[in-house]
């Protein structure tokens, strides 16, 4: 296997990931915010707070796994400009 379809596979496997742990915390945070006894208001800010954790999170890792050295140039921050003529 080549380098490249290594680090390939080991952005797939991050991006794989980051979903995962945005899908994982939003479930979280809503499991935890209705278990919690708290008046509406305060659930409210608890149960944004930890959903914006849960995405931050996913999405650190999902710029991780497609940082600008990926092999795949579609994927490249300058991927628009190999559409100029």
């Amino acid at each position: 296997m080549r380098f490249t379809n290594t680090i390939d596979t080991i952005g797939k496997g991050v991006d794989v990931v980051g979903v995962a742990t945005i899908v994982v915390g939003v479930v979280a945070a809503t499991v935890l915010s209705l278990r919690q006894p708290m008046d509406a208001a305060s659930r409210y800010r608890v149960f944004r707070k930890r959903m914006g954790r849960a995405i931050l999170l996913g999405l650190e890792l999902l710029v991780a796994a497609r940082w600008p050295w990926s092999p795949n140039p579609a994927t490249n921050l300058g991927a628009a400009d190999n559409d100029r003529p």
